[in-house]
């Protein structure tokens, strides 16, 4: 298994992070990932990221509106694309790909297609 090393020091796998199965919690779960690597939830988004966070139902409410459809994921994964090592070959880099509710770290080409 291939290994990153973030800009902030920490060393992590490549490969699936969340994988599809868990639907929806997945959206929440990459705010608690990003969370752990140093982002921080705007405040204007806590009450309903913690709502949604620890909700057992199909959230099509306020909450899902503001964390799942709101940005608040957009947030919290450019804030890990963000930890990434700059790379200097402009061909192929590290990336974090949403495919299918599965978030993956992938080596992509200079289009954003994973390198395989």
């Amino acid at each position: 298994m291939d290994t990153v090393t973030l800009t902030n020091g920490e060393t992590v796998e490549a490969g699936c992070w969340l994988d599809g199965h868990m639907g929806w919690h997945n959206n929440a779960r990459v705010v608690q990932i990003a969370k752990h690597h140093g982002f921080e939830i705007p405040d204007d988004y806590l009450d309903a990221y913690e709502a949604y966070a620890g909700a057992d139902r199909e959230p099509y409410d306020h909450n899902e509106a503001m964390t799942g459809q709101g940005e608040l994921v957009d947030q919290a994964t450019d804030f890990l694309e963000g930890v990434l090592p700059d790379e200097e070959d402009g061909e192929e880099h590290w990336s974090f790909v949403w495919d299918m509710g599965e978030l993956s770290l992938l080596r992509v080409d200079k289009d954003g297609e994973p390198v395989l």
